[in-house]
């Protein structure tokens, strides 16, 4: 999977985990909201959110971990 980092660039992945928390931001302030047509989409958009704030985070180690590789490669 993480041959996947070779195609897109780092900002994808960063936008990925901000998109996701920016969803967990609104589905805890969906709870103020009192229309019910709204709150019906609380727990997708919350699903939806823990699941890029996942994949944000491992890409973003990965990245790491891969800048951390070639910086060692680069240093022998």
């Amino acid at each position: 999977m993480l041959w996947i980092l070779q195609f897109l660039p780092d900002w994808v992945y960063y936008g990925i985990l901000g998109i996701g928390l920016v969803g967990l931001a609104i589905t805890y302030f969906l709870r103020f909201i009192p229309i019910p047509a709204i709150y019906v989409y609380k727990t997708p958009i919350q699903i939806i959110s823990i699941i890029l704030v996942v994949i944000g985070v491992f890409m973003a180690g990965a990245i790491h971990n891969e800048e951390a590789w070639i910086a060692r490669v680069k240093e022998l």
